[in-house]
């Protein structure tokens, strides 16, 4: 069984504010005339040490993942939208980027394996 949601914001102040109401892990910021929204979706010091714990995480998450998808305003984005990731390898991810519309989706067992923090950074 899979469950989809879709959330639909006024504005990207009332995007911000659901994701992230302290600001630090999600952040909109304006260069060289494109919007970049920043989603920090791992913080490299939430590291779990455990092994025994890291793999029975592992296990009860298999067949799970998490998917994000952004579609961002015709008006605003003219040239599309484009997604990256830091670190640029994410090789069990899946990227996609096609107009205005980019997406993410990962394993839930393979974010957990993941060394270090994950950034997903989307411009328009």
């Amino acid at each position: 069984m899979r469950t989809k949601a879709v959330l639909e914001f006024r504005d990207t102040a009332a995007l911000l504010a659901f994701l992230d109401s302290s600001g630090g892990s999600a952040t909109l910021t304006e260069k060289d005339g494109k919007n970049i929204l920043r989603l920090v979706l791992k913080d490299e010091s939430a590291a779990i040490d455990n092994a025994d714990l890291k793999s029975l995480l592992k296990e009860i998450s298999a067949g799970y993942g998490i998917n994000i998808s952004l579609t961002v305003p015709k008006a605003s984005a003219p040239s599309g939208a484009s997604l990256t990731t830091l670190p640029p390898a994410v090789p069990a991810a899946e990227i996609v980027s096609g107009g205005r519309k980019v997406s993410f989706s990962i394993g839930l067992a393979d974010f957990i394996d993941l060394d270090g923090g994950l950034v997903l950074e989307i411009a328009w």
